[in-house]
């Protein structure tokens, strides 16, 4: 895959740099409730090892671990939501339980994404499309010099 999609918003370094305090608090947001579950289903699979019960009605605990496991569920629901959220606004989440977002962008007519982790004060650094984050370059003066007629927001 060497194209964006003909649907997919194209941003500018400055317009992207510019949505970052509202997508800052959305990949807040989704790590903290990353680390809350991953750190809850820890702690509950710990019991769930030590707890020796010989039917569920003699199992004090199971409301308890009944009611964790449902706020498991709707933080990870949450979770969810906040990836549509950053999704509608036309990024790419990628790799986010590192912090990694994708704004699609161009750069010399070739379809790139601009890439931001978390962090970091400003989109400064850019990958191919067909490349992840780890292989993403410093923002150069071709992407500078764009001006913002693409990105609809």
């Amino acid at each position: 895959m060497n194209q964006l999609s003909k649907n997919s918003i194209i941003f500018t370094v400055g317009q992207a740099t510019q949505m970052l305090p509202l997508v800052k608090s959305i990949v807040v947001e989704v790590l903290d409730l990353s680390d809350q579950v991953k750190q809850t289903r820890l702690r509950l699979n710990e019991v769930m090892q030590v707890r020796i019960v010989p039917d569920d009605q003699h199992d004090v605990y199971r409301n308890e671990v009944l009611a964790i496991e449902d706020n498991v569920r709707q933080q990870v629901q949450r979770i969810n939501e906040c990836i549509a959220e950053l999704t509608d606004l036309g990024i790419k989440v990628n790799r986010i339980e590192e912090g990694f977002i994708d704004f699609p962008a161009t750069r010399l007519g070739q379809s790139i994404f601009l890439c931001w982790q978390i962090g970091e004060q400003e989109v400064a650094h850019w990958h191919l499309i067909d490349q992840d984050c780890s292989q993403r370059q410093k923002v150069d003066l071709e992407l500078i010099r764009q001006v913002g007629k693409h990105a609809v927001l």
